[in-house]
């Protein structure tokens, strides 16, 4: 007999009180009282033994459904003494056995794939000096002070790391914490924003102000996670950061101006970002990017590097009063929540979700930047989670980003 392979769950300890074949699916019906359908299809499908898959790593052989039937049955089901669901299947008689944690898991009922996805916290203003916050040093030191870090960043959209040695290292380590490094790009690694006297069009190496925005969104994919860490801050109280929650933004947006949301969320713009000589950058997405349920999950707001519209000439003007809009709740002043960086503080973000600037300030301020991949960030949490038993975290949905 083989048998699937058995993972850990979304919660443990599942049991199953009985089963009722019906036609063309199997209805599982649980200790708690909820009740899952799955079809023999999917269940035949997601056989993991040694002939169907490769057991313990979620691979399915590639020629799997081909050679299976789309209208497959079971000789049998049965809930066996060990508490697991085993099928045998029409015409083979090849047995594939369940574990119930694994499949409760993986319950595709609407309730199930509700729960399982991640509600991020939204936030504006009225966070105020409640910053998500977390000690750098524990987090090296501790899993578990890591994973509630890691969680902030994930529910809050950022997280504000003290005790960061301010040193050229610095941020390099903070990568390493949430991630597997600083991400490589076009212009670097590891950058320094400082006061330069011919700063051209770099605006972050001026005293300016810098209005609120999100990074490279010219690109296919934006990049992921934002960090700054802060070797001097300036000595007026200027250079504060100031962010805003992209995804609160989104909804009062929707409910505001339904339309203008309907369509940032649907009509497809070009980015692009040109440096003669240096860069050559163009990609096509959505400013808001939706789930199929239609949760905001990602925004992409680099409005300076908008590309001159390229869509239907019914279009164009709703769609600048949608932009127009959206600008306005933007640059209200109404959702942002502000503070100032000391040295041995880092600020580690998601540039999908949040919109990030700066206050102006005079003397002398050093900033180190680079970025982190939210895949990379996303596989160091669920790694860590896992180890630490936390399954639930480990297998919550989480949004894809500005990816539309």
């Amino acid at each position: 007999m083989s048998t699937a392979a058995s993972t850990s769950s979304l919660e443990a300890g599942h049991r199953i009180v009985r089963i009722e074949r019906e036609a063309r699916k199997l209805r599982v019906i649980w200790g708690d009282g909820h009740q899952s359908v799955f079809h023999y299809v999917w269940l035949r499908d997601n056989c993991a033994c040694a002939q169907c898959g490769e057991a313990g790593s979620s691979q399915l052989r590639i020629d799997g459904l081909l050679k299976m039937s789309l209208d497959v049955a079971p000789l049998s089901a049965e809930v066996d003494r060990n508490g697991r669901l085993t099928v045998s299947w029409s015409p083979d008689r090849h047995v594939t056995s369940f574990d119930p944690d694994w499949l409760r898991a993986r319950c595709y009922s609407r309730a199930e794939r509700e729960r399982r996805r991640h509600k991020p916290i939204h936030w504006g203003k009225e966070l105020g000096n409640r910053i998500p916050n977390a000690d750098f040093a524990a987090a090296v030191e501790d899993e578990a002070s890591r994973l509630e870090a890691m969680i902030l960043l994930r529910d809050y959209g950022f997280v504000v790391l003290r005790n960061v040695p301010p040193t050229p290292d610095g941020l390099e380590k903070v990568a390493g914490m949430i991630g597997y490094g600083v991400r490589d790009t076009y212009y670097g690694r590891v950058f320094h924003i400082k006061v330069e006297d011919n700063a051209g069009l770099k605006l972050s190496s001026t005293q300016s102000t810098i209005l609120p925005h999100n990074d490279e969104g010219w690109r296919a994919v934006p990049l992921g996670i934002v960090m700054f860490h802060c070797i001097e801050a300036s000595r007026d109280g200027g250079g504060q950061n100031y962010l805003i929650d992209g995804f609160r933004i989104c909804e009062v947006l929707r409910a505001e101006d339904p339309e203008a949301f309907d369509l940032l969320s649907r009509v497809t713009l070009k980015f692009e970002r040109s440096i003669p000589g240096e860069v050559e950058m163009r990609s096509e997405g959505k400013i808001i990017s939706l789930d199929a349920e239609g949760n905001v999950v990602g925004l992409r707001y680099p409005i300076r590097f908008r590309g001159p519209l390229d869509i239907d000439e019914d279009l164009v003007e709703p769609v600048y009063a949608a932009i127009r809009k959206l600008i306005g709740l933007i640059n209200s002043g109404d959702f942002d929540v502000t503070f100032l960086l000391q040295p041995g503080e880092a600020l580690a973000f998601d540039n999908h979700r949040l919109l990030h600037g700066r206050t102006g300030f005079s003397g002398r301020r050093h900033i180190q930047f680079g970025y982190v991949d939210r895949d990379d960030f996303h596989l160091q949490y669920r790694m860590l989670a896992r180890r630490l038993g936390r399954h639930a975290d480990a297998d919550i949905v989480l949004g894809r980003g500005a990816l539309a």
